[in-house]
């Protein structure tokens, strides 16, 4: 069963890939649905080679704690694995060990090596598009 504040927030991003896409916007944008709270942008990133990959980054996501496992930022980013018109999905500078495990272990992200600007304790991670 799809998610309603899933499916804003997939709408929104969707409708920012288009203007960014279209150069009619900036390239980074805060998606809001109710009280979460997604901040994207269109990125260029070095990943698993010399090239330069353009990502889709989630930078930040706020979830209040009443909202966390209910399966709406899942739903986000499965749809943008699948439905991604660049090449990567990057999730930027993140802290949350569940996260992480959830990323890499059930989503097949991979670390990001060598990104050492980030503050302590957090590490970025990227998975190719399907």
């Amino acid at each position: 069963m799809k998610n309603k504040i899933a499916q804003s927030l997939i709408s929104k991003i969707n409708n920012f890939i288009v203007d960014v896409n279209s150069k009619r916007f900036p390239n980074n944008l805060w998606i809001k649905s109710n009280e979460v709270q997604i901040y994207i942008r269109k990125g260029y990133h070095i990943l698993d080679s010399e090239e330069i990959k353009i990502c889709l980054d989630f930078a930040t996501a706020e979830v209040p704690d009443k909202l966390k496992g209910k399966g709406i930022f899942t739903e986000v980013l499965d749809h943008f694995i699948n439905n991604s018109p660049w090449e990567a999905i990057y999730a930027e500078s993140v802290c949350n060990l569940r996260l992480v495990n959830f990323l890499c272990e059930k989503r097949g992200f991979n670390l990001c090596l060598g990104h050492d600007r980030y503050p302590e304790g957090t590490r970025s991670y990227f998975r190719k598009t399907d």
